[in-house]
């Protein structure tokens, strides 16, 4: 058999066998040259090789196009649109739970039923602001294309702490010259025109030209490429000046000049609207970068309009700025440091103003506590962050909410505080979060039951001149407490109802703010009882005095309490959860809370003393001499002067 016939193909009687190598040797073939193979190669694989070559050569060419040019190029296809069709819709707000007071997202913004799907819009009526300035309408401003409307910034949007608003002012400055050195900028300030920033203007006008000054000694910024714009707010809004200007140096009188506005009203959302449809040109036709700057010491009287403010402002990648002060821990009110007078006599008082609270609903049960010295609500505790809805502002529109000033008595480690910071998503996914979960919901719907129906303290001093005048103050003392069962068990049964879902609960600040308030409920629970307890003792069987000149009981807190096993249940529950939450979140206000309340003791005890007021009133003196005689010398300078109608100042101002 021949070789050619043992290597056809489809062969296999060799199967399995070995072949001697001669055998299978296939005879010499000459081997074709390149052009021959390229001849009789398939058409798409010449085609393959072609277009690689092609590319090849390309990929070594280099182009040199200036940045202007290339700027030039892609700004010339930018085509104004109607602003009215980026209108956006109102947030969602869901009430919380059935037939619940919980109607309220923020203080100006109404919830809707719970009975409607929770995509349903809300409507709001928002006031209507008489403004000074003549400022155009929305519709006539330029919108730009999408190139220039998806334009985003960093949302990083945490609160800084910069030790004053010279602080604040530093970080401004190194915010302007980062969005300089990108491109040229406009900063729009907004001055809150309350008598209580008349200081902080005063500080912003002393740095202003100073802040341009270290701007053009940076090097890589040209400041002949910034211009300013000035505006103030209160009840109205007040644009300064016209069109924004390069010269700075007018603007300094211009501050210092501001009329102070004594409405007591903060209208900067409404504001903002229209002095940023004044000069959104200078983003959309000049293409420039805008920022704004808000300077103010409170929250806004119509954050209602949050949500269309931040459309407006994110739509056209505009960051907003903020310098104001922290909020309070889960309250509404702030106060503010003001000094003013009134005829010959000056004074200096803390007022209260609207500065909080630091997230969309308060998430802390208002409880007062019972004992000397205990109102722990008086010291005025320190959220971290600022309020709400401006610090949502600078979240969603990239720009940083900077604490000025932190008028609260008691301030925690901004870098603690930053584990634990507020729920800066949409309104409608906050909600929708609330709801989900029970024991938020019971925490949120507990802290708006605490604001409505006001727990009072117990009465603790009783005159017991003889057992007729104790039984009758005891009697008095026991018909509040009724009313002070009654809201305990309420809270109580509210929050017990969220106990299921509370494992569920991942962030740690609504892990701390549902178990704060479950165990001071608790505690409070335990106090109530005991309380009554000795109260009905002491008015069955009156004890007697140990010393002779006794005539008054004062109620006292003891470590003990022998009210029953239902008050030890309480005591173990609120401990144990009191506990968790100081070894859980140490430094926080959650744990000062809990500190305060496991310091409280919640037993009582009473313990006699001799009142010569009391003694003097008995005898006839009537009981304003009566404290006259034995008050301290500072006491009484306070009490003549409340006699001749000098009690106060008769006009606080409105901040």
């Amino acid at each position: 058999m021949s070789a050619a016939a043992i290597a056809a193909p489809g062969s296999n009687r060799w199967a399995g066998r070995k072949v001697p190598l001669e055998l299978v040797a296939l005879p010499p073939v000459e081997t074709p040259s390149l052009w021959e193979r390229i001849g009789t190669a398939p058409a798409w694989l010449v085609s393959l090789a072609v277009h690689v070559a092609v590319l090849v050569f390309l990929a070594g060419i280099t182009i040199i196009v200036p940045t202007d040019a290339l700027r030039t190029i892609i700004e010339s296809e930018i085509t104004p649109e109607d602003i009215d069709q980026f209108k956006v819709d109102n947030v969602l707000t869901p009430e919380v739970g059935n037939d619940s007071s919980v109607n309220v997202l923020s203080p100006s913004m109404a919830a809707s039923s719970m009975d409607r799907p929770i995509e349903q819009e809300f409507q709001q009526e928002v006031e209507m602001v008489r403004f000074d300035a003549s400022l155009p309408t929305a519709n006539a401003v330029e919108v730009p294309n999408n190139e220039v409307l998806t334009t985003m910034f960093d949302a990083e949007g945490m609160t800084e702490n910069t030790g004053g608003v010279e602080g604040a002012i530093d970080v401004l400055t190194r915010e302007i010259a980062s969005h300089l050195r990108e491109n040229e900028t406009t900063v729009v300030w907004m001055l809150d025109a309350s008598l209580s920033l008349e200081d902080r203007r005063n500080a912003l006008a002393e740095r202003f030209e100073a802040v341009y000054a270290q701007l053009g000694n940076t090097g890589d910024v040209d400041t002949n490429h910034l211009r300013t714009a000035v505006a103030t707010f209160g009840e109205g809004v007040n644009l300064l000046t016209t069109e924004a200007v390069v010269d700075v140096a007018p603007l300094v009188a211009m501050i210092r000049e501001v009329p102070p506005d004594e409405s007591g009203k903060e209208n900067v959302f409404t504001a903002l609207k229209a002095v940023g449809s004044q000069m959104l040109p200078e983003r959309t036709r000049e293409k420039r970068t805008l920022m704004f700057v808000i300077v103010t010491d409170e929250k806004g009287d119509d954050d209602g309009d949050l949500e269309n403010v931040i459309a407006q402002f994110k739509r056209y990648g505009v960051p907003v700025y903020v310098v104001g002060n922290a909020a309070p821990f889960g309250r509404d009110k702030g106060y503010v440091t003001y000094r003013w007078k009134e005829g010959e006599r000056e004074f200096r008082l803390p007022i209260p103003v609207d500065a909080g609270p630091e997230t969309v609903m308060p998430e802390r049960i208002r409880l007062g506590f019972w004992g000397p010295g205990g109102e722990v609500e008086n010291e005025r505790l320190s959220s971290g962050y600022g309020p709400y809805a401006l610090t949502r502002l600078c979240v969603e529109t990239g720009g940083m909410y900077l604490v000025a000033d932190d008028t609260n008595q008691r301030k925690f480690e901004p870098q603690l505080m930053r584990s634990y910071g507020p729920d800066y998503r949409p309104i409608k996914d906050y909600t929708r979060d609330v709801m989900a979960n029970g024991a938020k919901r019971a925490l949120i719907e507990a802290a708006q039951m605490s604001t409505a129906e006001e727990i009072p303290n117990p009465q603790l001093v009783f005159a017991a001149v003889d057992d007729t005048r104790l039984r009758r103050e005891i009697t008095e003392a026991q018909k509040p407490m009724a009313v002070v069962s009654y809201r305990l068990s309420a809270l109580q049964a509210k929050l017990e109802a969220g106990l299921p879902d509370r494992p569920k609960v991942e962030e740690p600040r609504w892990r701390a703010g549902f178990d704060l308030a479950l165990g001071r409920v608790y505690a409070q629970q335990a106090r109530a009882l005991g309380y009554n307890t000795v109260l009905a003792q002491m008015k069955s069987d009156p004890l007697p005095f140990e010393r002779e000149n006794s005539n008054e009981w004062i109620l006292r807190g003891a470590p003990e309490s022998d009210a029953g096993s239902e008050v030890k249940k309480l005591i173990r529950q609120s401990s144990e959860l009191l506990s968790r939450v100081i070894d859980e979140h140490p430094g926080t206000p959650w744990a000062r809370l809990a500190e305060k309340e496991l310091a409280t003791p919640l037993g009582w005890e009473w313990r006699e003393r001799n009142n010569e007021v009391l003694r003097a009133v008995e005898s006839g003196v009537s009981p304003a001499e009566a404290a006259k005689m034995f008050a301290p010398e500072e006491e009484r300078e306070r009490m003549r002067r409340q006699m001749q109608g000098e009690q106060g100042p008769q006009n606080v101002p409105k901040l």
